[in-house]
């Protein structure tokens, strides 16, 4: 067919749209609601902030908020396509355990139109461990001047579940959301991520308060602590690898009400 699919995918699944962290949904509802807000088209989170990490025994749920495009152009013919919808087939990689659920409910997004994607589940012992995980779409695109309508498949390998050994003290999905929430305690973004030798956390507080930053490795070793006083409004702290071998590190930021952890990666290479 010789039409390609790069832009439709990046522009959909490589944008950045710093929105606040959302990433939690209450486990009873079982379904996300589409942010009208989000009118520029992305998804969040990214794949270089990531999906958040699971606790064994511990109820999970990540929220995913997405934007589709009306349209994009084909980068090899220069011809602008209409996107029909963008089709979320399947999710391979996650634990037995978990399961997804959209909004649309068939997992179908339209072109210029919000939706949504939950991901719950309980993880088992068994479970520990890095999940790559493998995210297979179909674009149904119309080619305006011909008007030829057409499929195109692609997928998106660049999302990992990390679940972590019990007693790590992740968050309960279906018990310290409301906590998370109210503290709006956000980590906005991880730059660079991946990194050789520092990067840049950058998270919000609604008020001024006390916060525990550790860095762990995938066994749930401390390789790094820091207290900070955090200010209200937004902060950063300056990372230094400091020499640790190349790998994915979760990190933890901690104060008074809440806490929330993140993945970042060291690439020595």
């Amino acid at each position: 067919m010789g039409y390609k699919t790069i832009n439709i995918m990046k522009k959909l699944l490589y944008t950045l749209i710093v929105l606040g962290v959302s990433a939690f949904q209450v486990v009873n509802a079982q379904i996300c609601n589409p942010d009208l807000s989000i009118t520029t088209p992305g998804i969040f989170p990214d794949t270089a902030i990531g999906i958040d990490s699971a606790e064994v025994g511990i109820p999970y749920c990540q929220e995913i908020q997405i934007r589709v495009p009306p349209d994009t152009v084909d980068p090899t013919s220069g011809l602008f396509l209409n996107i029909n919808y963008i089709k979320l087939d399947t999710i391979k990689g996650l634990p037995t355990t978990f399961t997804y659920a959209c909004n649309p409910g068939d997992c179908s997004f339209p072109g210029n139109s919000n939706g949504c994607m939950l991901i719950t589940g309980t993880a088992n012992a068994g479970d520990t461990g890095i999940h790559p995980l493998m995210v297979f779409l179909t674009a149904n695109v119309t080619e305006p001047i011909s008007g030829a309508t057409f499929d195109v498949p692609d997928s998106v390998e660049e999302y990992t579940l990390v679940v972590m050994s019990a007693g790590f003290g992740i968050p309960s999905c279906a018990t310290g959301i409301e906590e998370i929430k109210a503290s709006k305690f956000a980590v906005v973004q991880t730059i660079p991520n991946p990194f050789t030798d520092k990067t840049e956390i950058i998270f919000s507080l609604p008020t001024a308060s006390a916060v525990e930053f550790k860095v762990y490795n995938l066994l749930g070793k401390v390789v790094y602590r820091q207290n900070i006083k955090a200010k209200a409004g937004v902060n950063t702290i300056e990372f230094i690898s400091k020499g640790l071998p190349s790998g994915i590190y979760l990190y933890s930021l901690r104060n008074e009400s809440s806490r929330v952890t993140r993945k970042m990666i060291i690439s020595q290479y």
